[in-house]
């Protein structure tokens, strides 16, 4: 910022290397300002304190619950759900008790074994997560994942119900560690690399880094609580067959809801343009949402912008001209 002569006229180099009409002219000034006017946007204010980051999170909490008519959700406190709702997937859960629930199965009793088949199932899976969001994009990518997390939990507690029936340990075992491969393969592919991108995405320039750091400490502040409760839960027969999987089944079940009600959809939208959306849009229809006007526009009304260069109806330069 600062060298604006220089910068109009690498604009105008790009935009129009020979010089047209004062409308061409008008037009690379527009695109200046708008460029300049979404980077300060973006931007924020140049420090932001944590009492003053608490504030604002108090503020957005009070307007919230006076303003109804839209879904909003502050941006902190939308990674800090985000966090909670991954780890009510289960995935710690699993993480921990696979050792313990392998133990009975010869071929993966050596815990080398159990850690290299399932990064390596975690390792195929993560690859698919770009094909599923460019197909469907995040709210879809988590919705469904959540779906399909949730029916794996479902199976797998149905499995440990018939041990009662079967008394066939060693069967019953085999089956569920599949099951619990294939819920690996389903949150490497949905939920686990796409939490941590719409939580570096969401927040503001001025308070990224301390969105992501609380939101990231609340995430391992769960895995220490899985680590702990996991040890007792997997001493007792029934819990560790079946209801603790029933349990994390409805829990899979609310991740669902919470990613329809709240999470916008981000995917092909720039930084600047996800903070308006969360303050405008309900989540629900971020999908089709396209700005109205240019951040050029909202700083000076007396600027008559006719074209509005967005990111998901973005035109070639020389459509623009009459």
């Amino acid at each position: 910022m600062g060298r604006n002569e220089e910068a109009y006229t690498a604009l105008c180099r790009l935009r129009n290397p020979k010089p047209r009409s004062e409308l061409d002219k008008q037009r690379v000034g527009m695109e200046l300002s708008e460029i300049y006017f979404s980077h300060e946007t973006g931007l924020g204010p140049e420090r932001v304190s944590f009492r003053e980051l608490v504030k604002e999170w108090f503020r957005a909490r009070v307007e919230g619950i006076a303003r109804t008519p839209h879904r909003r959700i502050h941006p902190l406190t939308l990674s800090v759900f985000l966090h909670t709702m991954y780890q009510c997937t289960g995935i710690n859960f699993i993480m921990f008790s696979l050792p313990s629930l392998a133990e009975s199965d010869e071929a993966l009793s050596d815990p080398l074994v159990i850690a290299l088949v399932f990064s390596f199932v975690r390792l195929c899976a993560t690859p698919m997560y770009m094909l599923i969001f460019r197909k469907l994009g995040q709210r879809r990518t988590l919705f469904f994942g959540g779906l399909a997390v949730s029916s794996c939990h479902f199976l797998t507690a149905i499995v440990g119900m018939a041990v009662r029936l079967t008394h066939d340990e060693f069967v019953v075992n085999r089956v569920q560690l599949v099951f619990m491969a294939l819920f690996l393969f389903l949150v490497a592919s949905s939920w686990a690399p796409a939490v941590w991108i719409i939580t570096g995405e969401i927040p503001c320039t001025a308070t990224r880094s301390r969105d992501i750091g609380i939101s990231a400490g609340v995430h391992w502040l769960w895995a220490i609580f899985a680590s702990v409760y996991t040890p007792y839960l997997i001493e007792i027969e029934w819990i560790r067959r079946s209801a603790i999987f029933l349990i994390f089944a409805f829990l899979s079940l609310g991740s669902c809801l919470f990613a329809y009600y709240f999470v916008p959809e981000t995917s092909k939208l720039f930084l600047e343009y996800i903070e308006v959306i969360i303050q405008e849009s309900d989540p629900r229809v971020t999908r089709e949402w396209k700005p109205s006007d240019t951040f050029g526009w909202r700083r000076d009304p007396r600027t008559e912008v006719k074209h509005c260069r967005v990111p998901r109806v973005r035109k070639r330069w020389t459509s623009l001209r009459e």
